[in-house]
């Protein structure tokens, strides 16, 4: 069973446009260390709802709408991206089907 999930992971990896050599040790940590969560004090949804106040304050802070296209630490948030805002949509919808909650699914108004 490992060794098929280790097959269909690299064969996803290797297929995938923004491959990186640190993508590799990303997936063998998690694969090693499956409770590495549990080792950090926070549970699977504490780290996702993390993750949503990221994505959150990525679309508030450009004011229209969009997700911002990136963040620096030397200059902050971007001007929304329609990339990635694409890309983030499905994201929330998700999110808001696994971890329960409407907020990403309202419309504003």
């Amino acid at each position: 069973m490992i060794t098929k999930s280790i097959r269909l992971l690299t064969k996803i990896a290797l297929n995938s446009k923004i491959w990186r050599p640190s993508s590799t040790d990303l997936v063998l940590r998690h694969l090693i260390h499956k409770n590495l969560n549990k080792q950090s004090g926070f549970t699977d949804r504490e780290h996702l709802l993390a993750a949503v106040e990221w994505l959150e304050r990525a679309q508030d802070i450009t004011g229209n709408g969009g997700v911002s296209g990136r963040y620096l630490l030397g200059h902050g948030w971007s001007s929304s991206y329609p990339e990635t805002t694409g890309y983030i949509i499905p994201t929330f919808l998700a999110l808001s089907k696994k971890l329960k909650r409407e907020t990403h699914c309202k419309p504003q108004g």
